[in-house]
Parts: C-alpha cells; structure tokens; sequence
C-alpha cells in the first residue's frame, strides 16, 4: 500500500475572478500554458503582475509542477500558498512532502497533518486524518505504529471518507493494529462495492466466492465480478472467465469465458490453468471471443479505483 496524492482533494481547478488585469497579460494565455503543462512559461507570464501573489494562481502553479511530478517545483508554490493561510496549500503541502526521500522532509509532513482540525472543514479534516494512518502505517515522518495507524483510519472513516473505509476494510481483513475481524471487512467492502467503487466490487466479488465473513454463493459473487468486469477490471475479469467456463453461477459461456480470459491477459493478468483449459474451445467460439473482446476493448468503460 503506498502513500495516495491526487486521490484525496482536488483536480486542478483555475479560478480567476474580476480585478483589473495589467495590459500586458491575458489570462487566455495563463491557461493554455497551463492545459499544455508549460508551467514554466505560464509562470514568467505572470511574473511583474499582481497575480504572481494571487492564491488561484499560486495553486494552479502548483498543482500544474505536482501532476508532473515536478515535486520539488511543486513544493515551493504549494510553501507560498501555505504563508497565504490556504488549507488546500497546506494539504498539498503535506502531502508532497511524503514524496521526498529525506526523514525532515517526512516529519514536517506529520507536523503539517497533526495540524488540522475539524474546524478547518471535515473533508480536509478527514483526508489528513487518513493522511496520518498512511504515516504511521508506512513509517514515514513517525514510527511504525499499526495501532495508531488503525486509530486514524477508523477516525476518518467516521466521517465517511472511501479512502479510509477501503484501507480500514484491509486493516480488519489483515489483522493490521487489530484483530482480525472479517465480517467488518465484508461489511464495509459490500458499502464501498454499492457505491460503485470497482476494487470494492471485485473485492466483495471474491470474499463471497470464499466465504470471508459472508456467506457463499456463486451467483450472487457472479453479479458482483460482471459489475466490475463491464468496468474493464482485469482481477474481475479473470476470475468471471473461470465461472462462466466451469458454469459456477452463471450458465457456462465458452465464448463468454474465452473473451474475458482475452481481456485479463492483454491487462497482464496470468492465468496457467486457464490458458490449458480454454484450449480445448472451438476454433468458431475463439473467433466469435476475440471478435467481443475488440469490441468491449473500444467502449470507454474502464472505470478503476477512488478517484472517479
């Protein structure tokens, strides 16, 4: 499990608002530097203009040198937007700093997380709270401590936060700074797989398939691993190719099985068994499988993890 970055606050978002703009800049230009990810040149544009202090632009800047993993770029605006007071600077802010390799670099990013409270707004509050179960489950800025990193998990996850209720359902499901507990795991996999979240789908998929603190059963399971199958996840595809060759749960499919089984390796997915098994199909089923994969793989579905 690594440390999450652009999956916790925002995209980049341009905000510009109506003050009296210097002859010599268009915003127009600003952001066409930006779309392009010349933020070099987005920067000189505004250099002698009031907008060099402006906090959007600050951010933009910043958060332009971060989805480049400019980090270091990055840190430096993302440090101005900080001495400006801004929550979301300070949170990058934090966040980036677990991108060095340093243990200063680590602990001041603890520092910057243990600062926020839930008068700075619960869904920043929450994130540095899942920020800080990242930290003490990984070691970095504090020592390893499983307990703690479960403690703010379970915190953020009270405030309904996916990241934290995804991680927390690991954490019960590994026995990580608790006891084993498989039946909270199930049930908070089962939450995250109605919301829609594909790793979830998958995961809640194969729980059911092997009784991992919910009861067994094919079909239901089947259900589950077609929802995250049609979203193009490899793990789901590969594991509805063997119930649909072997007719667990669903009406044995070669045509289907041999498609999903296409789909899962071109995704890098290995399977040994059935690439013995699915060799045994007619020549006019693999046809036909290679014919809906191709098809399945132009459709824009491909939907994965908690950041959609």
């Amino acid at each position: 499990m690594k440390f999450h970055i652009k999956k916790i606050l925002l995209p980049i978002i341009i905000v510009f608002y109506s003050i009296s703009y210097s002859h010599a800049f268009n915003p127009d230009d600003f952001i066409s530097l930006i779309k392009k990810q010349d933020t070099n040149s987005a920067v000189e544009l505004i250099k002698g203009t009031n907008f060099i202090d402006d906090i959007n632009y600050i951010l933009t800047i910043a958060q332009s040198y971060a989805s480049q993993r400019k980090y270091d770029d990055a840190l430096k605006w993302y440090e101005k937007a900080h001495q400006k007071k801004s929550l979301l600077g300070k949170f990058q802010l934090a966040e980036i700093l677990q991108y060095k390799e340093d243990n200063n670099s680590h602990q001041r990013s603890a520092e910057l997380f243990e600062s926020f409270n839930i008068d700075d707004g619960e869904q920043i509050y929450s994130n540095a709270l899942y920020s800080l179960g990242q930290i003490y489950l990984l070691g970095r800025g504090r020592d390893k401590n499983d307990s703690k990193a479960f403690d703010f998990t379970y915190k953020s996850h009270t405030y309904d936060n996916p990241l934290a209720s995804y991680t927390l359902s690991i954490l019960y499901h590994q026995g990580i700074g608790t006891e084993i507990d498989l039946i909270n795991s199930a049930s908070l996999t089962a939450k995250l797989a109605n919301l829609g979240f594909v790793e979830s789908e998958s995961d809640y998929a194969h729980m059911i398939l092997n009784e991992m603190g919910v009861k067994k059963n094919n079909r239901i399971a089947a259900l589950w691993l077609r929802r995250a199958a049609d979203k193009g996840y490899p793990q789901a595809q590969q594991t509805l190719s063997r119930m649909y060759l072997y007719g667990l749960g669903v009406e044995k499919n070669n045509i289907e099985s041999y498609k999903l089984y296409l789909l899962a390796k071109e995704a890098g997915i290995m399977d040994i068994e059935l690439d013995i098994a699915l060799t045994n199909i007619k020549e006019d089923e693999k046809e036909e499988a290679i014919d809906r994969a191709n098809s399945f793989q132009k459709l824009e579905t491909k939907s994965f993890g908690f950041a959609n």
